[in-house]
């Protein structure tokens, strides 16, 4: 084995004249490409290899790291969700002699193939006929690369109209246009649902992040335990899920970091519960003791939280204690990260910026900021001194509301929680369904929505050149976390390849992973459809409440009848992908089924119940008998939804007014 790699290593180098020059050719724009995102370099060999179950295999070298093991059982799994066909993954030593084709993914390879990228993450795809075998050969810069390369390997794979599986053989080089493609999120418990944090690990996301704060209890307007400043200092970790969170990531690939709020503002509460509480004479000491907390749990980096809190009484001497800490640990440069406080983080050419940055150290490690990156802040950023380039912050905040989410951060507008499956079909995931050691929220259904629907509606065309600002982008909100194959994924395929994103093969890439590629006009169509009624009603804001859009009502009744033509189209296409998709999907079958399918029956149920009731708003002159009616039928009728009691309440009282 040793001297083939050894002679890979000369007949790489035969490869590097053919590649130079077949770099610089374009592939025909006739041509589909094989994988989104598009890679940098594909060739189609106009061929199909046909898996035979029982003569394929999945193999590794027997050091193969965590993250190699990872790519080969999801590639496993994944065969088996779409397949129903069940592939064992062996070592390369010991593939038995019946094998006919041989799945390798590795950072080293048995065989010649083609270079790897000089990028990490990056990977190559190759098929070579050796002897009596035929080996696709998934080769990765380094652990990511091998899992990413894993993930489209699969989707070179597809059904033939026999009912068996073939693969097409496309050769591919490819690297992320971007180093660092982020995911932080504030709800420790989403990430740990079956399934999240391979939804990241999909969407090719090398980074992200553990907050919680297990005092901060749900509400109408935030998920249970949401920690969206980072942990507050001083707080009791929950060490078990707080690790295995960290454990799971780094299986996956990523680089985590351990977020603190340490900034002191007794009138964060509302924010942060219990901060007005805190004990500021020992502040610095709270933060450092969270921090080594999160390293002892595994940490690769530290993250400094300032955020919407401010920058708190002493700014200066949190930052010190922050990069002694990092010091002390042997952390710097992007292994430390900083959030600017409020109006800091929006602005860089801030009296406050430009002072901190004075600070000896702390122009050396990652500073983000939610401005879309370009050529004037890049440069602001180096007369600032700093050392890295502005990292981008992408608040996804400006999410369409819908009949069972609120707008912006899409909370769930759903009562109780889900009925967890007893058996689990899923294999390798932090945790069962099961024995998820949570209560799981009822999801909403959050139709796929484009990178524009953030902060500053950035355009897909207007940042094909942000490669040229930054090498770091992170994805943000989304409150309760779903739906993951949607969201992240339509973040991070756009950040590996800025330049060559498509958005229309981009939906369809995803619709086609979550509901199978046979299901994916109907599941655009659903959401195309769910898109069109929504214009049709008023649908709640943020911070929603009697009349601020909820319950959703028709914004003219007239368009009931439209209305109810569009809903049963929706309950048509739930019906139909409820019947085809498990059959058809990716997925584990009850992810599938907990955080898409349900959600959009529900959608349609409600929907339609919404449609149809008739609302104090529409008649308020009614009588109160009348009234009282109607909304004795509302509170029956929108029983499991959050804030329908406090409907009630405020119309009951709106009818002991005397009028006028």
């Amino acid at each position: 084995m040793l001297n083939r790699f050894l002679f890979y290593g000369c007949y790489g180098c035969c490869w590097l004249g053919f590649l130079a020059g077949s770099f610089s050719l374009e592939v025909s724009a006739v041509e589909e490409s094989p994988v989104i995102p598009i890679p940098k370099w594909w060739q189609n060999m106009e061929e199909t290899w046909e898996i035979i179950p029982e003569k394929t295999v999945i193999a590794l070298l027997p050091s193969a790291s965590p993250q190699e093991e990872y790519a080969a059982r999801r590639l496993r799994q994944h065969l088996q969700n779409r397949f129903k066909i069940s592939i064992p993954v062996v070592t390369h030593e010991t593939v038995p002699e019946n094998i006919d084709t041989v799945l390798f993914l590795g950072t080293q390879i048995p065989f010649p193939s083609l270079p790897l990228p000089d990028q990490a993450n990056g990977f190559t795809i190759d098929f070579q006929k050796k002897e009596n075998s035929r080996y696709a050969l998934v080769h990765g810069v380094d652990g990511q690369g091998v899992l990413y390369g894993g993930e489209a390997l699969f989707d070179l794979m597809r059904k033939t109209s026999q009912g068996g599986v073939e693969m097409r053989l496309f050769q591919i080089r490819d690297w992320p246009s971007l180093a660092w493609r982020g995911r932080p999120h504030f709800v420790l418990m989403q990430n740990l649902l079956p399934g999240t944090l391979d939804a990241y690990l999909r969407a090719r996301i090398n980074y992200t992040d553990v907050r919680d704060n297990p005092n901060y209890k749900v509400n109408i307007y935030y998920p249970d335990r949401a920690a969206p400043m980072g942990f507050p200092p001083g707080v009791a970790l929950d060490r078990e899920n707080v690790g295995k969170m960290i454990r799971e990531s780094q299986k996956r690939g990523m680089f985590v970091y351990g977020c603190v709020a340490a900034a002191s503002n007794k009138n964060a509460g509302g924010i942060i519960a219990g901060f007005d509480k805190l004990d500021e004479t020992r502040l610095y000491e709270d933060v450092n003791e969270t921090f080594e907390s999160l390293l002892e749990l595994g940490v690769d980096g530290l993250w400094l939280s300032f955020d919407d809190i401010g920058q708190g009484n002493e700014p200066e001497k949190a930052i010190a204690n922050f990069l002694q800490l990092g010091k002390k640990h042997g952390l710097s440069g992007r292994k430390l990260a900083y959030t600017p406080p409020l109006g800091d983080y929006q602005k860089i050419d801030t009296p406050f910026n430009h002072e901190a940055a004075k600070i000896p150290g702390f122009a050396s490690i990652q500073w983000f900021f939610t401005r879309v990156p370009c050529a004037e802040d890049r440069e602001m950023c180096q007369s600032l001194g700093l050392e890295l380039p502005p990292a981008w912050w992408h608040n996804l905040i400006h999410l369409r509301p819908g009949f069972l989410n609120n707008a912006n951060i899409a909370v769930t507008l759903r009562e109780g929680h889900v009925e967890k499956p007893t058996v689990s079909t899923v294999e390798n995931t932090p945790y069962t369904w099961s024995d998820y050691p949570a209560e799981i929220p009822r999801p909403a259904y959050l139709e796929l929505q484009p990178l524009s629907y953030g902060w500053h509606h950035p355009a897909y065309d207007n940042v094909r050149n942000v490669t040229d600002f930054t090498d770091n982008v992170m994805l943000w909100c989304i409150g309760g976390g779903w739906p993951e194959e949607y969201l992240v994924a339509m973040f991070g395929y756009w950040a590996w390849a800025p330049e060559t994103h498509d958005w229309e093969k981009t939906q369809r890439a995803i619709y086609s992973y979550v509901f199978g590629p046979e299901m994916a006009e109907s599941a655009q169509k659903f959401d195309e459809t769910l898109v069109e009624l929504k214009k049709l009603f008023d649908l709640p804001v943020r911070i929603f409440g009697p009349n601020k859009g909820w319950p959703c009502r028709l914004k003219d009744r007239a368009n009931r009848e439209k209305a109810l033509v569009k809903i049963a189209e929706l309950e048509r296409l739930a019906a139909l992908l409820t019947e085809k998709a498990p059959e058809l999907s990716a997925l584990d079958p009850q992810r599938l089924e907990i955080i898409y399918l349900e959600p959009m029956r529900t959608t349609a149920e409600y929907a339609r119940k919404m449609a149809t009731l008739d609302y104090p708003e529409y008649n308020p002159d009614a009588s109160a008998e009348t009234i009282q009616g109607w909304l004795k039928t509302i509170e029956s009728e929108l029983k499991g939804l959050k804030g329908i009691e406090t409907y009630i309440q405020f119309w009951q009282k709106e009818l002991t007014k005397p009028k006028p």
